[in-house]
């Protein structure tokens, strides 16, 4: 038994009926100093995005480059730049033997598009009509600069659009079906596709020919895909 003052009167409370109205007290405490603070839950972004059409998913980190490894016109303005869009590449040749953008520019205008459908153009040095740029010169496009989506597929049968909407489209000047590109074209193409690669991390697989995605020659019979794919 436990005597108690109160009020200069004294009465006894059982040692039991003590412990078991401070117990509570003694866990609460206990309790506070062995837990480790809880953890919140982070709620991804994904659960809050719609679903893009299907693509390979990103398998790694993005890697960007240092900008001193490439042209800075490579890369877009930091406030328009989508990293996230980019799922593949798409390589076209022009099918003539000479250009440049401005050529191909002029072209897709007269079949009613806004401009050039492509995000880059690389040259073959040839020059005729006043069109033609250095051999192995990489030219950026208003969409890639922009971010824009691109011009240089048909719509699929369900007019997604994917390959426009998430692939860069790539365009070498010259008629692949009679002779290869040049040397110095191959060596910009892969410069080229290992910054976007890296930038964005598209895969191996998702580098393509046009005639991988559409019934077409593009970017024809001798462009060298197996080689560059290898290279990569």
């Amino acid at each position: 038994m436990l005597s108690i003052f109160s009020n200069g009167s004294r009465f006894s409370m059982p040692k039991s009926f003590l412990f078991f109205c401070l117990l509570p007290l003694l866990v609460f405490i206990v309790a506070g100093c062995s837990e480790e603070e809880a953890v919140p839950q982070v709620v991804g972004v994904a659960d809050y995005t719609i679903a893009k059409p299907s693509y390979v998913p990103r398998t790694k980190p993005i890697m960007y480059p240092m900008v001193s490894d490439v042209p800075a016109r490579w890369i877009p303005p930091a406030n328009v730049e989508d990293r996230d869009c980019w799922r593949g590449i798409v390589i076209h040749h022009s099918a003539v033997p000479f250009g440049s953008a401005a050529h191909e520019d002029k072209y897709h205008k007269s079949r009613g598009w806004d401009g050039l459908g492509y995000h880059f153009v690389i040259n073959n040095g040839v020059r005729k009509n006043g069109y033609g740029e250095p051999d192995g010169l990489v030219e950026v496009g208003y969409r890639w600069t922009g971010q824009m989506v691109g011009s240089h597929c048909r719509e699929n049968g369900d007019r997604s659009n994917y390959w426009n909407k998430y692939t860069i489209g790539i365009c070498l000047v010259g008629n692949f079906e009679i002779r290869p590109p040049t040397k110095k074209q191959m060596q910009s193409l892969l410069k080229l596709i290992r910054f976007l690669q890296d930038r964005y991390d598209i895969a191996n697989s998702q580098i393509k020919g046009h005639g991988d995605v559409k019934a077409t020659k593009c970017p024809g019979k001798k462009f060298p895909m197996s080689r560059l794919k290898s290279m990569l």
